[in-house]
């Protein structure tokens, strides 16, 4: 089939153009409405597909000039659009389009929609060919009708149905015979539903007219079924209705995979519970119902020394652990409590309707039940425990101040020997972390001055080539003992004590002793949020590579995704260090997927997907959904994917199938003080990871 392709963009064109001819097709490709009017007149073309945001001449404006050629009704048009309003896409129609697509594209979207052009444009080459056949015009539209792939109604002036094709008969288990005469509404629509088909359908001003419908049929076994339906009103030649028709298809699906999109937007994908992007809605809503006279307490979990079980057993054990962390969580409390995974290893739980005594010993099950968790691996038993802050939520407080209140009351529950249990108390728990806070600060501040703090490289690995491409600093601090202790521990009170600037710019300084060290190499780099928002910092980074006379290319600054949606004034620095030269990578992408909208304005070259994303990916079949989503999505806006948390050839399989540029994880090295001598050889990984 000859097809005629028009967009502006020539990465989508191209994209198309591919999708189209591997479906057997031949395509000419334009930049604009004009150059394809032009390619109009040369030849047929049975479908064109047209994006509406074209310069010049615009989608909508090039539908209306097809319909008014000669042959223009017998082509099938299918129109990209960004937009997908109801008066907006009522507008598309109306200009004469048959079908849309949705910006940005899946494949599964494209799939199904060219499925459904090219049926339609055999449906209108069947047509041409019976309207030299058929005399009359009911024989015409029953054969049309019965043929169709997809549900077809006629229905005369008065909304009853006239025909009913194969695939309506099919989906409901009715007869022609036994619907005949009966309305649409008394067939497919529900009472909540009738009045909004009625205000459409009923306009007596239209002279042709498409209306876009989504109704539920319920079959006969009970299952669900939702069908999105269009309607076009034919004339007859004197003026008024002829007929109606109605076109439906199941969209079941589709629906399906956009409720699981919005589950995962607002929960942790491993266990289910809420995740951080929900945290301040949440505790909003538990300050509303304090004003509201309501008693809701909250508890603070942090799950003590859990950094031990992940670097000990791993991840995937990790994970294991957690999701019957979750289950103790769930059975001590009752369903209409709120449970968020706002880290790694800490969970709130809002409890509503809750007295502090009720709520002690809610807190009191959880941490025993915990207590006598006993996780099994490897011939050997791990004991758990946790340390629980509780807070009743006062009405003169706000979401902000109710968490860091929680907060510190499990901070407190830790100072005093973890695996309790510590109501806020406001000068016992502020003391307490204050101290605990100037312990750890003092400490890193004299390892600084030590040269106690190291940094340890993980390599991001290009997924096809199989080249190390460069290597994430990760900041160690080593202990009195000569042990090494990662930032989990000691970062938190870092920032709280304010010193996070200081030791963002020693790390800094060790990145540049190893880029000077090692001149072939490339590092990323984790900034605060703190830095980036200092002036004097980014001017300390800029000197700092003049003074050496590195390459500002030669160093990727990762920023966490939850800083840059929040802090508008951070993109305005990213912009000038970029203007530089200075490389930038969204770190911890998707978690919430809230910052999409924020991307096309953002200087960042890289995304780094979250490993909640990764882990297990081969059993989460909803996580390679949304994995392959955001690289599409990257791809488009032309931004490099990195995985983290790779630590299987399955997961490396999976990602390279679904098109991620880079991978990082244990598979390819746990973090190393050391950076090999040749690190662009494959030969550097180990190439039995790739057999």
């Amino acid at each position: 089939m000859d097809i005629l392709l028009i967009d502006d963009e020539s990465s989508i064109r191209d994209f198309l153009i591919d999708s189209l001819q591997a479906r057997g097709h031949r395509v000419v490709g334009c930049a604009s409405a004009e150059e394809a009017m032009s390619q109009y007149e040369r030849l047929f073309y049975p479908l064109i597909v047209v994006d509406v945001g074209l310069p010049g001449i615009s989608g909508i404006e090039f539908c209306r000039w097809v319909r008014n050629q000669p042959e223009g009704h017998r082509h099938f048009i299918l129109v990209a659009t960004g937009k997908t309003g109801r008066e907006y896409l009522q507008q598309i129609l109306a200009a004469g389009a048959d079908d849309f697509m949705a910006k940005p594209f899946s494949p599964e979207m494209l799939k199904l929609r060219f499925a459904v052009a090219e049926q339609m444009v055999k449906q209108l080459a069947d047509r041409k060919k019976l309207e030299q056949e058929l005399q009359r015009e009911k024989d015409f539209i029953s054969a049309v009708v019965e043929t169709a792939p997809v549900l077809l109604v006629v229905l005369d002036e008065k909304g009853c149905i006239w025909q009913f094709n194969r695939a309506c008969r099919d989906l409901t288990g009715y007869s022609l015979e036994a619907v005949q005469g009966k309305t649409f509404m008394d067939v497919f629509l529900s009472p909540a539903e009738r009045e909004k088909f009625l205000l459409d359908v009923a306009n007596p001003n239209s002279v042709i007219q498409r209306y876009l419908l989504e109704t539920q049929w319920t079959q006969p076994d009970l299952v669900q079924r939702s069908l999105s339906w269009s309607f076009t009103h034919v004339l007859k030649e004197q003026g008024g209705f002829a007929y109606i028709i109605g076109a439906g298809m199941d969209v079941t699906e589709r629906r399906a995979a956009e409720e699981r999109l919005a589950f995962l937007a607002e929960r942790d994908p491993l266990t289910k519970c809420y995740n951080r992007s929900q945290l301040h809605s949440i505790l909003q809503n538990a300050v509303e119902e304090a004003y509201a006279g309501h008693s809701t307490v909250l508890l603070y979990i942090d799950i003590d020394n859990f950094k031990a079980i992940n670097d000990t057993l791993g991840h995937t054990n990790g994970n294991r652990v957690l999701i019957s962390l979750v289950h103790i969580l769930r059975q001590a409390t009752s369903p209409d409590h709120i449970i968020v995974r706002f880290g790694g290893d800490e969970f709130l739980i809002v409890l509503h309707e809750t007295s502090v005594e009720q709520a002690n010993e809610v807190a009191e099950k959880i941490r025993s039940q915990i207590n006598d968790y006993l996780f099994h691996e490897g011939g050997k038993d791990f004991n758990m425990s946790a340390s629980i802050g509780l807070f009743k939520v006062e009405k003169n407080t706000n979401g902000e101040e109710v968490f860091a209140l929680a907060e510190s009351a499990c901070y407190a529950a830790k100072a005093r020997g973890r695996n309790r249990v510590a109501s806020y108390q406001p000068d016992n728990v502020t003391s307490s972390r204050l101290i605990d806070d100037s312990v750890w600060w003092t400490r890193i501040k004299d390892a600084i001055r030590k040269q106690h703090l190291e940094i340890w490289f993980q390599p991001v690995v290009h997924i096809v080539s199989r080249k190390v491409e460069f290597y994430e600093s990760l900041v160690r601090f080593r202990d009195e003992e000569g042990g090494i202790v990662t930032p989990q521990h000691f970062l938190p009170a870092v920032e709280r004590s304010g010193g996070i600037t200081m030791l963002d710019r020693y790390v800094i300084e060790l990145a540049l002793e190893t880029l000077l060290k090692h001149p072939a190499v490339t590092l990323s780099v984790n900034v605060s949020e703190k830095s980036v928002n200092d002036p004097a910092f980014v001017d300390y980074i800029v000197q700092a590579f003049a003074r050496n006379n590195l390459s500002p290319g030669r160093i990727i600054f990762e920023i966490p995704e939850n800083v840059v949606i929040n802090l508008q004034r951070v993109w305005k620095m990213l912009d000038l260090m970029k203007t530089e030269g200075f490389r930038f990578a969204l770190d911890d992408f998707g978690a919430g997927f809230c910052s999409i909208s924020y991307l096309k304005h953002l200087p960042v070259e890289m995304l780094k997907i979250d490993g909640s994303f990764i882990k297990n990916l081969g059993q989460q079949d909803m996580n390679q959904a949304l994995v392959r989503s955001i690289n599409e999505m990257g791809h488009i806006l032309k931004l490099i994917t990195v995985a983290e948390y790779v630590e299987d050839v399955e997961t490396l399989e999976l990602l390279r199938e679904l098109g991620i540029d880079y991978a990082q994880g244990y598979l390819f090295g746990k973090p190393n003080p050391n950076i090999p001598a040749e690190p662009q050889k494959p030969a550097v990984l180990g190439q039995a990871a790739f057999t």
